[in-house]
């Protein structure tokens, strides 16, 4: 076990809520690289997968920032505008 993950359970530990934050923040996490992957792999600029996608250029930014967890229906729209689909699984 390494120190970062000592630490998460320390913090755990100490507030139950701890968890749930964390989690959601590697969802973000997650999610703002696979659409940064998605993105540069079809050599798309913000602009243009937002345009084809039908959503705006912050809503990528924000995304690829991690200052957004995306809605299933916008990252089908965005896997459809890279000619791609979503798919979901449990691991």
């Amino acid at each position: 076990m390494d120190q970062t993950d000592k630490l998460i359970q320390r913090m755990a530990a100490k507030d139950p809520t701890f968890m749930d934050g964390f989690k959601e923040e590697c969802r973000k996490l997650d999610a703002s690289v696979l659409v940064t992957q998605l993105r540069q792999s079809q050599k798309m600029s913000q602009e243009t997968l937002a345009k084809k996608a039908k959503v705006s250029k912050s809503t990528i930014a924000r995304i690829e920032n991690g200052n957004m967890n995306p809605t299933l229906k916008t990252l089908e729209k965005l896997g459809a505008a890279a000619g791609k689909q979503l798919t979901i699984s449990y691991t």
